[in-house]
């Protein structure tokens, strides 16, 4: 049994914790390495091409080009029934897979970033980011590293972190590539695909850039340093607190908040 001053101590500690969480803002900051842009910069320029499933008998189509004036990548097609499989292909497009084709080095990155959107509304919205590296190989076999995202309507970043890519070979999971963490100064091809297995319809990607993404702490000496204290209950940042409650309009509910002598607030 827990007596009256333990649950009485326990509530208390519990108020001062929720407070603190309340008050306690990490300053962490997102940043972006473009490696695929559509406004003529020379770093990121990237020759682009199709691959559908014509590749292997099926009716799907896309094509790709640049709109010089918005500096956008617009990608667009119709994904159809493969006749003998009785089920959708695919359309894929892609920057790389040639020899003098390089790519930064995306190590210490958390992930990939497509800032893009669907511009058909009631088109496909299901794609996979695809990514290949020159250690992702099992003899003459390239596995590709694929994760799945849905594509918004309106104009926007889509992230998808390392961690949810699988790798694939034509399609079906394969284990003997690499965890693609290992590959990440290794990248040779980056490429977005239509959703595999996925439906048939039509789509048009307005992409904007491709970028991956780095979490990065605007404080570099303590952990500690990594936040900003807005409230405290007899440090640096106090303040006077009064509570409101709605009698103000005619209610009956009561609180009370008061400062413990140990440096809770207890409300």
């Amino acid at each position: 049994m827990c007596s009256k001053e333990s649950v009485d101590s326990w509530r208390l500690s519990f108020h001062m914790r929720c407070l603190a969480t309340l008050f306690v803002v990490p300053l962490v900051a997102a940043t972006d390495t473009y490696i695929a842009t559509f406004d003529g910069a020379v770093d990121t320029t990237r020759s682009w091409q199709v691959v559908n499933d014509p590749v292997m008998g099926g009716r799907s189509n896309s094509s790709f080009a640049v709109d010089g004036e918005r500096h956008l990548g617009i990608w667009s097609g119709n994904v159809a029934l493969v006749p003998f499989l009785a089920a959708p292909g695919f359309c894929n497009l892609r920057a790389g897979s040639a020899q003098n084709v390089t790519y930064p080095d995306f190590s210490g990155s958390e992930g990939v970033v497509a800032r893009l959107r669907q511009n058909i509304s009631d088109g496909l919205t299901n794609f996979q980011f695809l990514l290949e590296s020159t250690g992702a190989k099992n003899g003459w076999k390239q596995g590709v590293y694929v994760a799945s995202f849905s594509a918004p309507l309106v104009m926007g970043d889509v992230f998808v972190p390392w961690s949810s890519f699988h790798c694939s070979w034509r399609g079906q999971s394969v284990a003997w590539c690499p965890d693609l963490t290992t590959q990440l100064k290794l990248i040779s091809s980056v490429g977005l695909g239509t959703a595999f297995p996925g439906t048939v319809g039509s789509f048009r990607l307005e992409l904007e850039s491709l970028s991956v993404r780095s979490a990065r702490s605007l404080s570099a000496t303590s952990a500690s340093d990594e936040y900003i204290e807005l409230a405290t209950f007899g440090g640096s940042a106090d303040h006077r607190w009064h509570s409101e409650n709605d009698p103000v309009m005619g209610g009956q509910s009561t609180s009370s908040f008061e400062v413990s002598p140990a440096g809770y607030g207890d409300y």
